[in-house]
């Protein structure tokens, strides 16, 4: 059974901006680091997700990639509906589907379509877990670190060395 998970975006945003201390960055910002989060998580897993937005749109805005989908609903149509939307068709069509949100109303919906329910602070640990086996799995790949002494001439380091002595 294929799987697919499917993310309510700003749901997901809030909880990052619960847990982190940063200063505050612009929602375009917030989202579009999102979406690069996601990519990576998608095509590191191989996995399908669905990420989704409330739009303001008059229509639907779709955004693809490479195992992600980017949705920003239509003006009249909220997230959590397009989302119980999504995952009642395809869990109809025999998908094995995940949603990540942890608003409370939409996770009764989810249940009674049959999809599975996954809290967005238990989908970070996820993410931060295939971001840490990505790095892993990279760095081994490469054999060595970059190191800059590597990589300039030895004359320089040599001056460079000397500079740090003082």
């Amino acid at each position: 059974m294929e799987r697919i998970i499917i993310v309510d975006g700003y749901n997901l945003m809030y909880c990052v901006k619960k847990n982190e201390t940063e200063e505050a960055e612009t929602l375009e910002d917030a989202r579009y680091r999102m979406i690069e989060q996601l990519k990576n998580y998608a095509v590191f897993q191989k996995q399908d997700v669905i990420l989704v937005f409330d739009g303001a749109g008059k229509k639907e805005d779709l955004e693809e990639y490479k195992h992600l989908q980017v949705v920003f609903t239509k003006k009249e149509e909220t997230a959590d509906t397009y989302i119980e939307k999504i995952a009642a068709a395809l869990v109809r069509k025999d998908y094995g589907v995940t949603v990540v949100t942890s608003d409370y109303e939409e996770q009764k919906s989810i249940f009674g379509s049959g999809a599975i329910r996954l809290s967005s602070r238990e989908f970070l640990l996820d993410l931060q877990d295939s971001k840490d086996k990505e790095k892993k799995y990279f760095r081994a790949k490469s054999g060595q670190r970059n190191l800059l002494d590597q990589s300039i001439d030895a004359r320089i380091v040599g001056i460079l060395k000397t500079m740090r002595r003082g």
